[in-house]
């Protein structure tokens, strides 16, 4: 079992919170470890259980109504917990259908000191709740059949699902432990279960127009970009600063490709000289140009791309909840400007330094500077002369110790301790914004 999950469990059986792990027992197991999917907990109440959650550092996803959903990164691993207070019927991903059930009449036991649903309820709940899904894994039914060889189900949800049911236990446990497929079953069963269950009408509606829903969240996510599980009302920049060779792309790459990150929205932005995103524009700046209103004409679009059309994109991402990472800043051209700054007379250049001069239209949240010594760098890339290098970093130091968001990454270490520092500095700063919000 993660340690993550172990303290939490912890934590909410020595404050007495009320919680049962009541599906996916076949493979709880792999799922504590990490190695498989989310845990689906039933609870009778929301508040305290919440509290000892946010004490643990998990993170809420941003929704209104049941089931509540849950992140923790440890270990790159992103960990998920699907909290419900009934127990919902139908069809994913909206389940119109539900009934309530006491959890204080449910039966429990214990798998590494936690509760977890007795197989005396957990055979009949599982029956009912598969019964009246769309899948129709033949593992599932499996499950339930070895489970009845070795169980004598009674109680609680037994009376239960007699009740709704309309069938005495007997002839539903024969029927299943006769069943060579669910479709058997839901021809008998599931229409009457479903009829004497208690009705979401919202969700029954969304169930009837789900094709519309479906693609209205597929224009979402594709065209209007939002993240599929969003925990962040506002995201933020964060910026990458250092000098060649420091491993400034491959740490951004890095942070891409965590799972967390993915699904609560990330996005890397370029803000350096090499790529552009006004169309047709990166062909245009690597040609050279004769004519000087040309060439004005051209660094003109160049400057409008960095300052105004990048930030404009990061400003919207932002607002929908991403992290946006910036790969280079404001930072750079700065730091140019204080040591390479030469004076001019001439009216139209110190008109044309004024309309773009560098500015700070975003301010980082946090700004990494990926501080490296010049011999590592140089021994990394070889793209400048050690000379180069050296002064390059010596101004990197000076420059960016001026501004308070700037924190300072040993980037001598080795990548993973690089990626694993910032990762945790991004998780604490995402459980600061998302618990600010409740």
């Amino acid at each position: 079992m993660l340690k993550v999950y172990k303290e939490l469990f912890n934590d909410l059986n020595n404050n007495n919170i009320k919680y049962i792990i009541y599906k996916g027992l076949s493979h709880l197991k792999e799922d504590l470890d990490g190695e498989r999917g989310d845990i689906d907990i039933l609870i009778n109440s929301l508040e305290k259980f919440e509290e000892i959650l946010f004490e643990n550092k998990w993170i809420k996803v941003l929704k209104n109504n049941y089931p509540r959903y849950y992140f923790k990164l440890f270990d790159n691993k992103n960990l998920m917990l699907d909290i419900e207070n009934k127990i919902r019927l139908g069809e994913k991903p909206f389940r119109p259908y539900y009934i309530d059930v006491d959890i204080n009449k449910l039966k429990t036991t214990t798998f590494e000191n936690i509760k977890i649903l007795a197989n005396e309820d957990y055979i009949p709940l599982m029956f009912i709740m598969r019964v009246t899904a769309k899948s129709n894994k033949k593992e599932n039914l499996k499950e339930l059949q070895d489970l009845l060889k070795e169980t004598k189900v009674e109680g609680y949800v037994k009376e239960l699902v007699e009740s709704i049911s309309k069938y005495k236990w007997q002839e539903i446990e024969k029927d299943i432990l006769n069943a060579k497929s669910w479709n058997e079953l839901k021809n008998k069963y599931k229409r009457i279960i479903l009829k004497n269950s208690k009705v979401d009408k919202k969700a029954l509606l969304a169930q009837k127009f789900k094709w519309i829903i479906d693609k209205y969240k597929a224009v979402n996510r594709k065209i209007f970009k939002n993240p599929p599980y969003r925990v962040r009302k506002k995201g933020y920049l964060v910026a990458f600063m250092g000098n060649d060779g420091a491993g400034k792309s491959s740490t951004i790459e890095a942070l891409l490709n965590i799972d967390y990150f993915k699904y609560t929205g990330i996005k890397m932005i370029y803000f350096g000289n090499n790529q552009y995103m006004i169309p047709f524009l990166n062909y245009f700046m690597r040609k050279t140009y004769d004519n000087k209103f040309v060439r004005l004409l051209i660094g003109m679009l160049g400057h409008i791309d960095k300052q105004y059309v990048r930030v404009l994109i990061a400003k919207y991402y932002i607002n929908k909840g991403y992290i946006v990472l910036a790969d280079r800043y404001v930072y750079d051209e700065l730091m140019s400007l204080e040591y390479n700054y030469k004076p001019t007379q001439n009216i139209l250049k110190k008109f044309y330094r004024f309309i773009f001069k560098p500015r700070m239209f975003i301010k980082p949240t946090i700004t990494f500077f990926l501080n490296v010594d010049p011999e590592v760098a140089y021994k990394r890339k070889q793209d400048y002369d050690f000379k180069l290098v050296k002064q390059n970093i010596k101004r990197y130091r000076e420059f960016l110790s001026k501004f308070d968001e700037v924190v300072r990454i040993d980037a001598n270490q080795s990548q993973e301790k690089v990626i694993k520092d910032i990762v945790k500095r991004l998780y604490d700063k995402d459980v600061e914004v998302n618990h600010k919000l409740f």
